[in-house]
């Protein structure tokens, strides 16, 4: 059994994060529902937008929920890609880990967090840029020396024509590098 803050459970590609008195809930998953498809005349159909990185949020136990979109690193990249993986640290901030583009438009592994227990997420802060990135995970846990901190540890599984490799990022500083 595990106890909250770390309280997580996984459901295929959704994560659930009860925390503080179990009424506060956080879902990620993939949705299709951020993608707009714009016409060109000359061109064609265009995605100008693609945020498949959903979330929804219930504040009385899951009676009532809203949905929502994370934002990505740019308004100017206008993408999201899915793959969630949430968690909250002992101050009750929620991570959540997700594939997306960095500012102009590379393959990154994001993360945004939420400090108003879910409602919103701050804009994506790259945690690498990788073309080949997916498989994400986080998860957040005392320092080992600084026990008054939480870092933040993300892997992620490189691809590349030849093979694949598993990665490791940490954060000391709350996800902001």
């Amino acid at each position: 059994t595990l106890v909250p803050p770390y309280l997580t459970i996984p459901l295929m590609d959704d994560i659930l994060i009860p925390f503080q008195n179990g009424q506060h809930i956080v879902v990620g998953y993939n949705s299709s529902a951020g993608a707009v498809v714009e016409f060109f005349p000359g061109f064609g159909l265009f995605f100008t937008q693609v945020l498949f990185s959903g979330f929804s949020t219930s504040h009385d136990g899951g009676r009532t929920w809203t949905s929502g979109f994370l934002p990505p690193v740019s308004p100017d990249s206008p993408f999201t890609f899915g793959d969630p993986s949430l968690a909250m640290d002992r101050n009750g901030v929620i991570y959540y880990a997700s594939l997306g583009t960095d500012e102009v438009g590379n393959s990154s592994v994001n993360i945004n967090r939420s400090t108003d227990n879910g409602t919103s997420f701050e804009p994506a802060i790259v945690v690498v840029r990788d073309d080949g990135s997916d498989k994400e995970w986080l998860a957040i846990g005392p320092d080992p020396v600084q026990r008054s901190r939480d870092n933040l540890y993300i892997t992620w599984t490189s691809f590349t024509a030849t093979g694949s490799e598993l990665h490791l990022a940490k954060s000391i500083d709350g996800g902001l590098t």
